[in-house]
């Protein structure tokens, strides 16, 4: 897994999403669904990926032909209301161009008592700070998530969450309400 700095990290991710069979399960900005695969071979669940890049997702059908892939960004969701178990988003919040909405939209197509699981880089971690420099030399347009402002939109669609760190990397575990 590319992401992962340690199989710290690795095992508190699969720990806190906790596959299962028969789930239905959605990551949201898969990228090439290296990620999305993985938690398919771990937990045996029904795995959905969706990325904003076609290109992506056609090297994401090609490699791993068992993933859902959809080619769908975040604050517009191709699923119906209620679809899901569990939705994750790793690394990915940070490129999505409306935070709030696309909080709504995980919300949307979670199961009441779904679980939404968020990683991201911590803001002030060394790889934070590296993310936020490579930004500004190359006039990228990723944000630096603001935490209280995070939690403030899971609030207000109704999530019960809580927060824990492994390295650079912020957790974000949320349940949404019944």
């Amino acid at each position: 897994m590319p992401w992962f700095d340690s199989e710290a990290n690795r095992a508190a991710f699969l720990k806190l999403l906790a596959p299962g069979p028969g789930e239905k399960i959605l990551d949201v900005g898969a990228g090439l669904g290296i990620i999305a695969d993985s938690v398919r071979s771990t937990g045996g669940s029904e795995v959905y990926a969706a990325d904003h890049s076609e290109r992506r997702i056609a090297k994401m059908r090609e490699t791993y032909p068992l993933l859902k892939s959809c080619v769908a960004n975040s604050e517009s969701l191709p699923f119906p209301d209620s679809y899901f178990d569990k939705v994750y988003s790793t690394l990915a919040m940070h490129h999505f161009k409306d935070e709030r909405r696309s909080i709504q939209e995980f919300a949307r197509v979670l199961k009441p008592g779904g679980l939404l699981l968020i990683v991201e880089l911590r803001p002030f971690s060394a790889r934070g700070v590296f993310l936020g420099l490579e930004n500004a030399i190359m006039r990228l347009h990723l944000k630096r998530l603001d935490m209280n402002q995070l939690a403030e939109e899971l609030k207000e669609q109704r999530f019960e969450f809580r927060t824990m760190t492994v390295g650079s990397f912020v957790y974000i575990e949320s349940r949404k309400g019944r």
